[in-house]
């Protein structure tokens, strides 16, 4: 119910600032139309707040009535790139000036990096080593593309529809596409062009400026918090070599708060296996790790090791192993790892190097199979299977975005 209440406010929310913009995209149709290239300057929508909501104004575009399917469209049929190279200036300071981060491209044209106050990047942060805040800045817009692209993605919503109907209550009405897309994904997409990065260095900072009630985790490489629901800290102390799968991991938990596309229910099938607690003695549970190692071709001292490090991280962080919104982020960074495409499934063959190197190449594929291990090593097939089945489908992690 308290979900329910949030979805309807935030439903509320949303039309007003789209009842709101549909008003200032009216008159800035009137002045497009007069191909005037200094009225559209002067007249761009300026300082609207949030930041996030120039994604419906950007949006509005698409009725054509400017006589152009897109802000980028517009700019280039109504600005020569030679002629009027000062006016272009002045609308992409006015763009940056408003939040929208932007860059002149070869062309003389102006492309939309990213929407956000770009608070991160302005504030005096005293410990940021050179170059840390440039290479994560240039992987925003790259993780905001791969979740529009995955959230689209045809086989995405079924899947997520299929899964949601599969486990609502006998009272709870069915949804389709339609809803899903109408009623979360504006929520969604809120998140995403809204998102910023906060860099920390847990040493030296006691709090941060702006969320000043955010406890910084000294261990982790990046972490969110329901308090800032677009916000990514990231741990400048900590190297990361994934950093993208690591950042596609966090953006998954700050879409989880909204709205989970994988009923928990599901999720705890697959992570948190009932059917084998009758498993009491020794004899009977090393038969079954024989079992699975045979079949796998993986070693039994390999399975005994994941379950007695499974055993210690459970006795370190109780339920982390096991918890639905962390194993959907692991899987999302896991998938982005492999380079799947949409409609590709994580496969035996890709993870079983993994449990026999335990995990190092990737920390999502340790904590997936830290997972696997909390269930009690149920059929590798039927466990990714499992996997395979939730609202999961990728693009490429190295495909050039920008």
């Amino acid at each position: 119910m308290i979900r329910l209440k949030t979805l309807i406010l935030e439903q509320e929310e949303d039309q007003f600032m789209k009842d709101l913009f549909k008003k200032r995209y009216d008159k800035y149709v009137a002045v497009i139309k007069t191909h005037n290239p200094k009225a559209i300057v002067d007249k761009f929508p300026y300082k609207i707040s949030p930041v996030s909501s120039y994604a419906m104004f950007f949006d509005m575009f698409k009725d054509k009535r400017t006589g152009y399917d897109s802000l980028s469209a517009m700019i280039r049929g109504e600005f020569d790139a030679v002629r009027d190279k000062a006016l272009l200036d002045q609308l992409s300071q006015r763009m940056t000036t408003s939040g929208i981060t932007n860059q002149r491209v070869a062309n003389g044209h102006i492309k939309i990096i990213r929407l956000d106050a770009s608070t991160a990047d302005t504030e005096y942060q005293p410990g940021v080593p050179d170059g840390f805040k440039e290479k994560y800045n240039a992987l925003l817009p790259k993780v905001r593309e791969w979740w529009l692209k995955w959230l689209n993605d045809p086989i995405t919503i079924q899947k997520a529809v299929a899964n949601i109907n599969a486990n609502k209550k006998p009272n709870e009405q069915a949804i389709d596409a339609k809803w899903l897309t109408t009623n979360v994904y504006p929520i969604y997409n809120k998140v995403l062009y809204s998102l910023e990065f906060r860099y920390y260095n847990p040493t030296t900072q006691k709090q941060d400026a702006k969320f000043k009630n955010v406890k910084f985790e000294p261990g982790a490489l990046a972490f969110v918090t329901r308090s800032a629901p677009s916000t990514v800290f990231i741990n400048v102390t900590i190297e990361d070599a994934g950093a993208l799968d690591t950042l596609i991991h966090e953006v998954q938990h700050l879409l989880w708060y909204k709205y989970p596309l994988n009923p928990t229910k599901q999720l705890l099938n697959i992570f948190n296996n009932k059917s084998n607690d009758t498993i009491t003695s020794d004899n009977v549970y090393n038969a079954e790790l024989s079992k699975v190692a045979t079949k796998y071709n993986i070693g039994t001292d390999t399975l005994k090791w994941w379950k007695e490090t499974q055993k210690r991280e459970e006795k370190s962080d109780p339920g982390y192993n096991s918890d639905p919104n962390e194993k959907m982020s692991n899987i999302q960074a896991v998938r982005n790892f492999f380079k799947l495409k949409p409609g590709q499934d994580i496969t035996v063959e890709m993870l079983r190097p993994h449990i026999n190197n335990g995990g190092k190449a990737n920390t999502d594929i340790y904590w997936l199979l830290m997972g696997w291990a909390a269930a009690k090593f149920p059929d590798l097939q039927k466990f990714v299977n499992g996997i395979n089945a939730l609202a999961v489908n990728d693009t490429p992690n190295n495909q050039n975005i920008t």
